[in-house]
């Protein structure tokens, strides 16, 4: 079902609710919505979308914390994890990001995503270590969820390695 951008603060409010919830379907309206700035209106939409950035970052912590539980220890599944966790990121990202907003409250969102990820990271490899797995350690800094997502704009621009690709040493 298509979603229409929202315009006004009662048109966001679903909207938000639905992305809350887990429903990325939302996203492309609400990167095309709008809002009249004034100060009640943006301090309630504000309040709102930090709820529901905040139960989407929850999730995001919640079902990777899942997944390396079940990984066991094995560096493919923690790989996996690790790659889910940063696709699960990008929507967040995207909202972060939200054209509408002032540019102070896109870089407030940005600002605590990135702070997430890295406080992440560093507690990932800071519990590989402390159970002395390299291999462990190893796929979560190979993997790491600072790195852009293959499906975000930033991994597409990248440019390949000087040199023309991969080195093989032997």
């Amino acid at each position: 079902m298509k979603v229409a951008p929202p315009a006004t603060y009662s048109d966001w409010l679903p909207v938000l609710d639905r992305f809350r919830d887990g429903d990325d379907a939302v996203i492309d309206a609400m990167c095309s919505g709008s809002l009249d700035w004034t100060n009640v209106v943006a301090e309630r939409w504000t309040a709102r979308f930090s709820t529901a950035f905040d139960a989407r970052l929850q999730a995001v912590s919640a079902h990777l914390q899942r997944a390396m539980d079940r990984a066991q220890g094995d560096p493919f599944s923690i790989s996996r994890a690790m790659l889910g966790a940063r696709r699960a990121l990008e929507p967040l990202r995207q909202v972060a990001a939200l054209p509408c907003a002032p540019e102070n409250v896109r870089s407030h969102f940005l600002e605590r995503l990135a702070q997430f990820v890295s406080r992440t990271q560093e507690s990932l490899e800071a519990s590989a270590k402390r159970v002395r797995s390299d291999a462990i350690l190893k796929a979560v800094r190979d993997n790491p969820l600072t790195a852009p997502s293959a499906s975000s704009p930033a991994a597409s621009d990248a440019q390949p390695p000087a040199g023309g690709g991969r080195r093989v040493l032997l």
